[in-house]
């Protein structure tokens, strides 16, 4: 909007724009115009005709941009890049620095009016030589969590009780001692079955570089070369890239978007139908960069510019995006060194071997190539491999991999190729071919591969979406084996949903074997969930062998206290039809399961009861098993205060008002609240809920600050000497314990102020001729009313205090 200004007087009296055009006459000798201007003895700051230094308002493409000083030449205007550029015109200019630049010779690309009735400037300007704007948007909003850390020490249990018709009853305890002592955590897994010792079954020492995002761990580890490559378990260390630390940064390849804007304007982005930007910028270009997208493929953006005027206009797009690429610059890597780990019949560990090195690495090299490499050795064998991965613009994505092993003097190679295309639209097509030799393998793989291992796979797949109503998938692949045997296999599928939310999954699948005839396979289901979390199912499946009908219904338990169920019966094609049964019930101390399945002959019964006693804080509670991260909630000396993690209720404070949570997610943003409905009205909440983030297999306490808030009665004096003087109707300050209060007192002293709890609290009584300083302690008091008695603040000792 043009801002409107009073033109100065021509003749009588000296305003602000009088003053700033003598001071620009003065400096007229010193420039290039000086004599030109001096010559016409052009007016002063008045727009009237003829040339001279003018200053004035200036508004581009109707956005007001500010007060300008120029040069009026005639009907023209020249201004220097300085200027132009502080108005926001940077592009398309020829001038050099220093040199002023003609409006007129801009047009037509520029073309500006000159208002003399206010002393202001018009100027519509292409938007490409306008200034432009980057805006890079955030995929995922930055964690505001709180980190909570304590030491801690817990065990998990699972105790479990097996009785079958075919075997002895059994008894097992899979057990988790972990420790985590400033952000290190230490997890041995062991197991104890009845007539066998305790078996450890994996120990690790786990580190988070949270900085560098980065995971270091020693013990037992999986050591990788590659997911397209090969993988092993090893005794070890291992050093990873961890971007889980950080959920709000996405690696894959940023999505960028511009726009023109002929004017201020409002901006909306969306993608696949959904908004997820909203902005107001000025005229120019607008380039967006790092737009949310949440899947691979094929997608669609939308762009909706709403200008000054409410006139609206629309920039569609199409763009091919993955998730599985790594954005320009970034790094993920995977190292491990250690020896073979390997488990026998009873489940001992043991390591063997030569050491063996096992590595990979990605790069993201540009947004459309992540190139990686692979490697494992232990000396004298080795395996290696060259991957990449690559978006075709908006024609797909493609994979490719190529290795090769030399293990004992023998040689081998694979090759690896895999083409998709997703889309939301009609059709999604993908391609795949995999050859490798008889030799080829990793460090601990045998020495040559199995005689029904394929040589060469290859195959299609198709998937067709049919809008909203149904989508069908069809698969199909082709193997030579080393046997030189082929075998054949086609898969097609469709889902839709059915009237009543009732989910509709039907499958047929072909195999074709060497030497027999060809299986077939339909299997086909329906489902539907019900508004209080009963799930119903139906089955039927029917192969070369015959007929199968199931049923089956289930309620999960809630993610606080309560109980779930299942119940199914399965009708095979031979033999005697099954059921199975299964109850469930969560409570704050543990889980609990019974169950029952088999055949009405020969039934098998189970019972397992799991939890953790975990030592936080300075206590020790009883808990469900800390799966993940855990948190101590404390409600200090309030009981059955309701705990609500992501907004489901989850349990209640004991008579400690302590509560143990189990359910947290370790690096992720948990919302944790608590009732206060069941909260005395004279106690204060400082939050009743908090954002928190933990560590790997870490907690920490929260809590939840509760005080006690009083009345605080008695009767106030100022003391001189040995006298006492009442302080009646002088004012009363209290500061501390997050409490500033002002009062007056009443007469005769009287005290009466509102919400203040027990605590040492900074005083001060004053009126127009006394001003007294001195410390209040509020004692703890049962009482709603505490009453403090003689409150005497000592003037004499208030005074030496204040001394230097």
């Amino acid at each position: 909007m043009t801002m409107q200004r009073p033109r100065p007087p021509r003749a009588a009296g000296f305003g602000l724009r009088t003053v700033f055009s003598l001071l620009a006459l003065a400096m007229l000798p010193t420039c290039p115009f000086a004599a030109e201007s001096q010559q016409k003895k052009s007016p002063l700051l008045s727009a009237t005709a003829g040339s001279g230094p003018l200053i004035a308002s200036v508004t581009l493409n109707t956005m007001a941009v500010g007060e300008f000083f120029m040069m009026r030449d005639g009907d023209d205007l020249l201004l220097d890049r300085d200027t132009l550029a502080r108005m926001g015109l940077t592009r398309g200019l020829t001038a050099d620095d220093g040199q002023r630049l003609s409006l007129k010779s801009l047009a037509p690309r520029l073309r500006f009016k000159l208002d003399e009735s206010n002393g202001s400037v018009s100027i519509e300007a292409d938007p490409a030589m306008l200034s432009g704007h980057t805006e890079t948007l955030q995929l995922r909003q930055p964690s505001t969590a709180t980190l909570i850390s304590s030491n801690a020490l817990y065990l998990n249990y699972n105790l479990n009780y097996n009785k079958s018709p075919f075997a002895a009853d059994s008894y097992s305890a899979p057990l988790e001692l972990a420790a985590n002592w400033n952000g290190l955590s230490l997890i041995n897994n062991f197991n104890w079955q009845n007539g066998r010792q305790l078996t450890r079954t994996q120990s690790q020492l786990v580190y988070d570089d949270t900085n560098e995002l980065r995971r270091l761990m020693a013990g037992d580890v999986t050591g990788t070369s590659g997911n397209r490559l090969g993988s092993s378990t090893l005794g070890g260390v291992r050093m990873f890239k961890n971007y889980g630390m950080a959920p709000s940064i996405f690696t894959g390849p940023p999505l960028a978007m511009k726009a023109m804007l002929l004017n201020p304007s409002e901006v909306e982005v969306y993608i696949d139908g959904n908004m997820v930007f909203k902005g107001k910028f000025p005229a120019g270009e607008l380039d967006l960069r790092n737009i949310p997208y949440y899947r691979s493929g094929l997608g669609e953006s939308k762009i909706l510019v709403r200008d000054a005027f409410g006139r609206e206009s629309v920039i569609n797009d199409t763009f091919y995006t993955s998730t599985g690429l790594l954005a320009t610059g970034l790094h993920s890597y995977d190292y491990s060194f250690g020896v073979r780990r390997s488990q026998d019949a009873l489940g001992a560990l043991h390591y063997n071997g030569k050491p063996v090195l096992m590595a990979s690495h990605r790069y993201g090299y540009a947004d459309w190539l992540t190139p990686g490499l692979g490697l494992e050795s232990d000396g004298s064998d080795l395996r290696g491999g060259v991957t990449a991965d690559m978006l075709l613009g908006n024609m797909g994505q493609l994979g490719l991999v190529t290795a090769t092993s030399r293990r004992q003097g023998v040689s081998g190679q694979q090759f690896q190729a895999d083409y998709s295309y997703a889309s939301t639209k009609l059709l999604s097509p993908g391609l795949f071919y995999t050859r490798q030799s008889v030799n080829y393998g990793g460090v601990y793989d045998p020495l040559s591969q199995s005689p029904t291992a394929n040589r060469w796979r290859g195959g299609a797949s198709l998937a067709v979406g049919l809008g909203g109503y149904a989508s069908v998938t069809g698969r199909w692949s082709r193997a030579m084996r080393f046997d030189d045997s082929r075998v054949q296999d086609a898969t097609l599928a469709m889902n839709t949903m059915l009237p009543r939310n009732v989910s509709l999954s039907t499958q047929f699948t072909r195999s074709w074997l060497p030497s027999a005839s060809p299986e077939n396979r339909i299997h086909a289901s329906l489902g539907h969930s019900f508004s209080n979390g009963l799930y119903l199912s139906a089955n039927f499946s029917r192969d070369n062998s015959g007929n199968t009908f199931g049923i089956q219904l289930q309620l999960s338990p809630p993610l606080g206290n309560g109980y779930g169920y299942s119940a199914g019966i399965t009708a095979p094609p031979q033999g005697d039809t099954t059921s199975t049964a299964r109850l469930q019930y969560h409570h704050d101390h543990g889980e609990f399961q019974l169950g029952r399945s088999g055949s009405g002959n020969a039934p098998t019964y189970d019972a397992s009861m799991s939890g953790a006693v975990l030592l936080a804080g300075g206590e020790a509670h009883l808990t469900r098993p800390i799966r993940d991260s855990y948190a101590v909630v404390r409600v200090p000396g309030m009981k059955r205060v309701k705990v609500r993690v992501q907004n489901q209720q989850v349990g209640e404070t004991d008579a400690n008002g302590t509560l143990a949570l189990p359910h947290l997610h370790a690096y992720m943003d948990n919302t944790l609240s608590i009732d206060t409905a069941e909260i005395p009205f004279n106690y204060a909440v400082d939050s009743n809920s908090k954002v928190v983030t933990t560590g790997y297999r870490g907690g920490g306490v929260i809590d939840f600050g509760v005080r006690k808030m009083q009345i605080i009665g008695g009767k106030a004096f100022y003391r001189l000497g040995d006298k006492l003087e009442s302080a009646q109707y002088s004012g009363m300050e209290l500061n501390g314990n997050g409490v500033s209060q002002k009062t007056v007192i009443g007469f005769g002293g009287e005290i009466y102020v509102e919400g203040i709890a027990a605590g040492s609290y900074q005083a001060r009584i004053f009126n127009e001729r006394r001003d007294c300083h001195f410390t209040l302690m509020v004692p703890e008091s049962k009482n709603f009313i505490n009453d403090l008695g003689e409150v005497v603040c000592d003037l004499g000792a208030a005074a030496k205090k204040e001394k230097p």
